[in-house]
């Protein structure tokens, strides 16, 4: 095994599909399977779950309404269909952003249509809680 496959972010080999990603019937196609999910990032901070570990959602999910339309594409994942949503918009009605920007934001945002247990985390902060394809992921959509 090569030293790149061992650390955090060093790639899982996703299959990014790249002939697919300009192929607008392929993606409604994919977006319409049950497999599909979503890996939805706030402000930079993935979804996880409370133990760090990163949560995918189906694509049908109620919060996916505060993500709006536009998701990325990000590749296959034993056969599934895997896009990255932005719910940046959404507010938190508890919102403390005198955290937000620094370093290392310790804070943490819960959406109310999520269960008690999915937060939005600073990445950095749960990383090495994450699998090789977990930070792979993370990192891919963050960057989109």
């Amino acid at each position: 095994m090569r030293h790149a496959e061992t650390v955090t972010f060093g790639g899982a080999a996703l299959d990014r599909a790249g002939p697919l990603r300009s192929d607008p019937a392929a993606l409604d196609r994919m977006r319409a399977q049950s497999s599909a999910r979503a890996m939805l990032i706030w402000r930079g901070k993935p979804l996880v779950y409370e133990d760090g570990a990163l949560a995918l959602l189906p694509l049908d999910h109620a919060v996916m309404a505060d993500a709006g339309v536009d998701q990325v594409f990000l590749g296959l994942d034993d056969g599934a269909a895997l896009f990255a949503a932005d719910l940046s918009g959404w507010v938190p009605d508890d919102l403390d952003d005198s955290t937000l920007n620094q370093f290392l934001d310790p804070s943490e945002q819960c959406h109310p249509a999520l269960p008690a247990n999915h937060r939005f985390a600073e990445l950095r902060a749960v990383m090495t809680g994450l699998t090789a394809r977990e930070a792979e992921l993370a990192a891919i959509a963050r960057a989109v």
